[in-house]
């Protein structure tokens, strides 16, 4: 009896012991999923959370306070659809994830999903793949973008090189320039695509050296719409329209030439109709703007900011075929921005469109 009693007190020690030592390794799980840049999302059976980790808070925009206790179905009502698309595995090593659309208000994820079903209850980890998703399209488009753009011009060069070079025709002296300037145009074309693709890479990979200085816009404007009116279709007239000057920002000249021919020769393009096309020099506090404005196909009001997406184009339909590599718009942008500007468009599909580049004016100087 006396030794049964004993043996009591280590018997019961030893047994908080070990229910301390759970808890304790329960808490150090908890610290680390915590710290972890997947969500993790621990269900009961009845589906209420019972765990909802930092990162899941991030991804969802939904704090752990509000979601706990919660069926996640009320919590999140996509997470049904979501659910729906990922198999449950009985063991971690099993699990595989999904990949799925999420929406969180006005903005949508894309959430890569394993789930893992146990005897009481469901654990998923969730991770925001948005990012990879966004990149995964820019390279299908780069690809299909590439393809279709580089294969016209190829085409016209192959077809108009084979042609002068059969035996079995006997070419006049103009009709071997015709097809000697279409091999000049096309070439230069490609030139163009290849250049812009390559620009892309070099902003992208933060190669490209942009340097502000004090720049006279009326100077380049005038340069850039004299160049373009050489190649504008007849039925397009082009036009500089500023007060007296001086018109000064600070910008670099050179990047800034090339934003402004992208903006003047898409205003062309985009006027198959013909029309006029405007160069403005405006001022406004702080800045010195240039405004690039047509009357021709116009914008969706919807597409007015994804026109700067790398490799977006508009739906063929609404642009009546015209083409592009849907890199210039994206390139303008960033060059601009870098210049501490800022490039953007007004448009009403069939009314024409503004694009407007605010540039930084020079301080005056101060006695």
């Amino acid at each position: 009896m006396t030794g049964s009693t004993a043996e009591q007190p280590p018997r019961r020690l030893r047994a908080r012991l070990r229910r301390a030592l759970v808890g304790l390794r329960r808490a150090d799980a908890a610290l680390a999923l915590e710290y972890v840049g997947d969500g993790v999302v621990l269900l009961d059976r009845a589906g209420s959370i019972r765990y909802w980790n930092t990162a899941v808070a991030a991804i969802t925009g939904v704090p752990e306070k509000t979601a706990l206790g919660r069926r996640i179905s009320d919590v999140l009502p996509a997470w049904t659809e979501v659910a729906q698309h990922v198999e449950l595995a009985d063991e971690p090593q099993r699990a595989r994830p999904v990949t799925v659309p999420f929406a969180t208000g006005d903005e949508e994820r894309w959430l890569a999903v394993t789930g893992v079903a146990f005897d009481t209850g469901t654990v998923y980890a969730i991770r925001d793949v948005s990012e990879e998703r966004a990149l995964e399209r820019a390279r299908n488009d780069f690809v299909t973008t590439a393809s279709h753009e580089l294969r016209t011009p190829l085409a016209a060069v192959y077809g108009a090189a084979r042609t002068l070079r059969r035996a079995d025709l006997d070419l006049l002296p103009e009709q071997r320039d015709t097809f000697l300037e279409i091999i000049e145009a096309e070439s230069d074309r490609l030139t163009a695509i290849v250049s812009q693709i390559l620009l892309a890479g070099q902003l992208d990979d933060r190669r490209i050296e942009v340097a502000t200085a004090e720049c006279d816009l009326h100077t380049l404007a005038g340069s850039v719409v004299a160049s373009a009116r050489l190649r504008a279709p007849d039925n397009v007239a082009l036009h500089l329209s500023a007060n007296d000057g001086p018109w000064i920002a600070l910008a670099d000249e050179a990047q800034l030439r090339q934003v402004l021919v992208n903006l003047v020769d898409n205003a062309v393009k985009y006027s198959p109709d013909g029309g006029q096309v405007t160069v403005e020099l405006e001022r406004t506090p702080g800045h010195t703007r240039i405004v690039v404005r047509d009357r021709g196909l116009g914008i969706p009001t919807a597409e007015q900011q994804r026109i700067f997406e790398k490799f977006y184009r508009l739906d063929p339909s609404l642009t009546r075929g015209v083409g592009g590599s849907g890199l210039g718009l994206y390139i303008s942008r960033e060059l601009v921005t870098r210049m501490g500007g800022e490039l953007s468009v007004e448009s009403s599909p069939g009314e024409g469109s503004v694009f407007q580049i605010d540039l930084p004016s020079p301080q005056p100087a101060t006695e």
